[in-house]
This record gives structure tokens, C-alpha cells and sequence, in this order.
């Protein structure tokens, strides 16, 4: 595959399960292959939950509820794309503030369905499609205790939400 990983114009991953693929690549030449083509400027996509797997960290639920990580390929630093999960904008802000809780260097999304980011050279983000994207960043946050603010903008804590449509 590294030729034509080599020779590709982008990239495109999907995986129903970001962690299995990224304990297969891991540590490969096909894994590194793929961030050589980055840092020359090729196009590297995830679909679906395979998008997490761009990421530095994979943020996993565990079964007592608290969050765990697993290393991603490490194109994008940063950010960690949490699985959409139907329901209130209250529950999606909740689960991204429990991602970011233990590590606030991390900003936490959960992208809508028919929805995606880009993310530019210039780590500018850019949200496009039908539905919207949540983006929760602790890094600003006064204290340990992350909590949601009940509406997008900035928490009782620092915390900042923000509710991107298409083209922000």
C-alpha cells in the first residue's frame, strides 16, 4: 500500500472502529506513510468515526463512565472528535466537557450528521454541511470542576462552547 499511499492526491479513511484500525496502523510504515502525505500537503480525510482516528488522541468511553485515550495517528493535535450522538445539545456539550475534563489542552467535537470540518494549514476550522458542529475548549477553564454553560459562549468555569453552521 505505501505506493499508493506514495502517489495518492488525498486520503480517505473509514473505519467503523477508530481504535482496531489505529492498533493495526500504529507504528507502521503504512502509518507513517500516511504523515509523510500530510506534511506534504495532501489531503487526509476521515469519515464517519474514522475521523477521530486523525487526531492525536481517540477519546474512548469506558464502561464506568469515565474517559480514556488511545493514540491516533497524530495529524491533528488539539482536537479530539467524540462520536455524534443523537439527543439534547445539553447531553453533547456534557459528554465533550467530560472528554476534556481530564486533559483541558484538548478541544473536544462532536460533528452533526451530513456535517464535517476542515481544518487548514493555519489550524483555522471551518464547519460545512446540513447540521452543525460543537466544539467544547477547557483550556481557558479556572478550575478542575469542567462544567457546560447552559447556552454556546463562555462557562461559569471558562469553558467555551461553540456551535458552528456551515462556512464558520
Amino acid at each position: 500500500h505505501l505506493d499508493t499511499i506514495n502517489h495518492a492526491t488525498a486520503i480517505v479513511i473509514a473505519e467503523a472502529d477508530p481504535t482496531l484500525l489505529a492498533r493495526r496502523l500504529g507504528g507502521t510504515p503504512v502509518a507513517q506513510a500516511i504523515r509523510r502525505a500530510n506534511a506534504r500537503n495532501k489531503c487526509v480525510a476521515g469519515f464517519g468515526r474514522a475521523a477521530s482516528l486523525l487526531c492525536q488522541h481517540i477519546a474512548l468511553d469506558a464502561p464506568d463512565g469515565a474517559i480514556h485515550f488511545t493514540p491516533g495517528l497524530g495529524l491533528i493535535n488539539r482536537l479530539t472528535i467524540r462520536p455524534y450522538q443523537p439527543g439534547p445539545w445539553e447531553q453533547s456539550v456534557a459528554d465533550l466537557c467530560t472528554t476534556v475534563a481530564p486533559n483541558p489542552f484538548l478541544v473536544a467535537a462532536t460533528i452533526g450528521p451530513d456535517t464535517g470540518i476542515v481544518i487548514y494549514p493555519d489550524t483555522t476550522l471551518e464547519a460545512f454541511g446540513e447540521n452543525k458542529v460543537i466544539l467544547v475548549d477547557a483550556s481557558m477553564a479556572e478550575s478542575d470542576d469542567v462544567r457546560a454553560p447552559a447556552a454556546p459562549g463562555k462557562g461559569e468555569r471558562g469553558v467555551q462552547v461553540h456551535e458552528l453552521a456551515a462556512g464558520y
